[in-house]
């Protein structure tokens, strides 16, 4: 069972590889890539950046380059157009991308010969190994395997303030959040802290991302001037712990959902992931806190 879903998630992105090499002129939003997969519009970047080691704005504009690069040595177009093609809308831009990603300019690159070892195949997504084609390589999990474990979780009330901004500046909203649920004496050893996760930051810009942070309560408030109340549903969730500083989550996130859970079998349900946090950041040395991560599965 394993086996076979790790497999039916890699031709779901390879469907995705084909849309996009064959569209790459068209808008590939990540909503729409999302329903080609058949994967949850909350979770589809991150599995597809896990299995293909590119996000998917990474992975466009490597085959835009690459397509422009064949078209500098055997087409006549213009630069600019060439430019325009891959999504630059100026010379300047397209130049620096250029040299970035194959060490020299568009001109300079225009004037070399066809080279017989270019690193790709004609579809830009082809790997080559000692001048053999060894199609799209996706990326198989490696080292030790994550400890998952599968929860029921209950259905819990929660008061809660919500965020939106980076992620990095989340701690105000928790520092005003259990401030208040200090002084309404609602912490307690059964109180849970729990952030919900809405966006991916590696897709939504950092000033329009959005979070709540949650404390659990055992009845309804009694005032909700300052904060929000809500009802977080139940649900079964494949849950792991990152041990080391927040910074390192976004990555922890990309090989959980990108290739853990595929390897284990585990379809991912349309619902944000949750975080739950086992240490007091004030009390605890960034390389020792422990996050457990709730990814929504079906």
């Amino acid at each position: 069972m394993r086996e076979d879903t790790q497999k039916h998630y890699e031709e779901r992105v390879r469907r995705v590889v084909e849309t996009i090499v064959g569209g790459l002129d068209r808008d590939l939003s990540l909503d729409a890539l999302a329903q080609v997969a058949c994967f949850s519009p909350y979770h589809f970047h991150r599995i597809f950046r896990g299995l293909v080691g590119e996000s998917v704005r990474e992975f466009v504009r490597r085959l835009r380059l690459e397509r422009a690069a064949r078209a500098l040595r055997n087409e006549p177009t213009p630069i600019h157009e060439l430019a325009r093609a891959a999504g630059y809308e100026s010379h300047e831009a397209f130049t620096r991308a250029f040299r970035a990603a194959f060490g020299r300019t568009p001109s300079d690159h225009r004037e070399l010969a066809t080279c017989p070892t270019w690193p790709t195949c004609p579809s830009g997504v082809h790997y080559r190994e000692d001048g053999r084609c060894v199609g799209l390589r996706l990326i198989a999990p490696e080292g030790v395997r994550m400890d998952i474990t599968i929860r029921e979780l209950p259905e819990r009330s929660v008061a809660f303030l919500h965020h939106v901004g980076p992620y990095d500046k989340v701690g105000d909203t928790w520092m005003q959040l259990m401030r208040w649920a200090g002084m309404q004496g609602l912490l307690g050893p059964r109180t849970e802290s729990i952030g919900v996760c809405y966006d991916d930051p590696a897709v939504v810009a950092a000033d329009e991302l959005r979070y709540d942070a949650c404390v659990t309560i055992a009845a309804p408030l009694t005032d909700t001037s300052h904060v929000q109340e809500k009802t977080l549903p139940a649900g079964r969730y494949a849950t792991a712990i990152h041990v080391g500083p927040y910074e390192g989550l976004a990555e922890f996130y990309n090989r959980l959902i990108g290739q853990e859970l595929p390897g284990q079998g585990l379809e991912i349900r349309n619902a944000p992931c949750l975080e739950s946090y086992l240490d007091n950041p004030q009390e605890t040395k960034p390389e020792a806190l422990r996050t457990e991560v709730f990814v929504p599965v079906a």
